[in-house]
């Protein structure tokens, strides 16, 4: 019987997904992927609160913005950690559950999503680079789905995400940036540290849940194929 190395694997991916961004270049189109998805969410949750999205920025520093007016703020302020994670879940899942057929199909419409966003509220040069880097990854992926260093390739992404939107709401405790939580603060009164915790905590939920999957999903090595029930002779000539 041989041992269930999906552990393993997840915890080499996720440390990975932790050094890599603190690597120059090399963890700069999974920063941009998480920066996009955040921006999105604010885009998304603003839409759905009745706001006007007047422009989403992604710059070559890792950061961005999202313009609106009007709308729901708290949960457009929220959405953005709030989102990240939820992507970063689910570009995860697709590799953890899907199929290789329902992942081009949705690896396809992931591909669609920066095109949107680009056509609708983008306005200038770096960010309509940085979207077409990210849906080219996604054709990239859907084309070659069926590959084992797909499935790897996702799993990375989606750890990646989740870390940024676990790690990424430490920097407003600086006391000199302005972001999310700072706006949520001056909204409902609630402290900031209370806001990273429960970013934070949806993160590496998500995360435990996967690790814990890990563990107890058994090896396809370990698994034995019984012969079907043999069907009753025909007596057709």
């Amino acid at each position: 019987m041989q041992p269930n190395h999906r552990p393993y694997l997840f915890a080499t991916l996720l440390l990975a997904a932790f050094v890599v961004t603190f690597i120059p270049y090399a963890g700069f189109p999974f920063i941009a992927m998480a920066t996009f998805f955040h921006e999105f969410s604010h885009a998304l949750v603003a839409i759905a609160s009745g706001a006007h999205v007047q422009g989403c920025v992604l710059s070559w520093s890792g950061d961005g913005h999202c313009l609106v007016s009007g709308g729901w703020e708290v949960g457009i302020a929220f959405s953005g950690y709030f989102g990240t994670v939820v992507w970063g879940a689910a570009i995860y899942a697709l590799a953890e559950f899907g199929s290789n057929l329902t992942n081009r199909y949705y690896l396809a419409a992931l591909a669609v999503v920066p095109v949107l966003c680009s056509a609708l509220w983008v306005r200038d040069i770096p960010t309509y680079l940085l979207c077409a880097v990210i849906a080219l990854s996604f054709i990239l992926a859907a084309y070659f789905s069926g590959f084992t260093a797909t499935r790897i390739f996702l799993r990375f992404t989606g750890l990646s995400v989740l870390l940024d939107g676990s790690e990424a709401p430490i920097a407003w405790l600086d006391g000199y940036s302005v972001g999310d939580g700072d706006i949520l603060v001056e909204l409902t009164a609630i402290p900031l540290p209370l806001w990273i915790v429960i970013w934070q905590g949806l993160a590496w939920l998500v995360i435990f849940f996967y690790w814990r999957r890990a563990f107890m999903a058994p090896s396809t090595s370990n698994l034995k194929k019984y012969p079907p029930k043999p069907r009753a002779a025909s007596n057709k000539p």
